[in-house]
């Protein structure tokens, strides 16, 4: 799959951030802060990687139209090499890269938002928190 738009680690993680994104906006919507404005532009995202795949299903067929391939048989079989090994081991690395790129990309979100809630003002004193304004309020 080298040299095939939309097969490397920028379309996987692609097309795993629309699929967070709906998940995120599920919620949202579900907890009463979902806006219509967000979801059609979601629409548009997942049409976007709707097209992806279908143009991948395209290039797939025609790459199996035009190669005689038998490395998944030679797989089942048991009588694969390790050259047949070879695309499904880098496939499931990417997706053990991606998975990691993605769940560092939510702890730095995370822990970029506490740092900001916990911020020192300008003066040198802590920021109090909703809780403590509260209860001087």
């Amino acid at each position: 799959m080298v040299g095939l738009p939309g097969t490397g680690l920028g379309g996987l993680f692609y097309a795993l951030l629309i699929l967070w994104i709906i998940l995120r906006e599920g919620w949202y919507t579900l907890c009463g802060a979902g806006r219509l404005a967000r979801w059609r532009s979601i629409a548009h995202f997942a049409f976007l990687l709707a097209l992806i795949l279908v143009a991948l299903s395209a290039q797939a067929g025609v790459i199996a139209w035009f190669m005689d391939s038998h490395a998944f048989q030679k797989l089942v079989d048991g009588n694969a090499t390790p050259a047949d090994l070879l695309t499904p081991g880098l496939t499931i690395g990417s997706l053990f890269v991606l998975i990691a790129i993605f769940a560092g990309l939510q702890f730095l979100r995370l822990r970029l938002a506490y740092a900001k809630r916990h911020a020192e003002e300008p003066s040198g004193a802590i920021a109090p928190t909703a809780r403590q304004m509260a209860a001087h309020a």
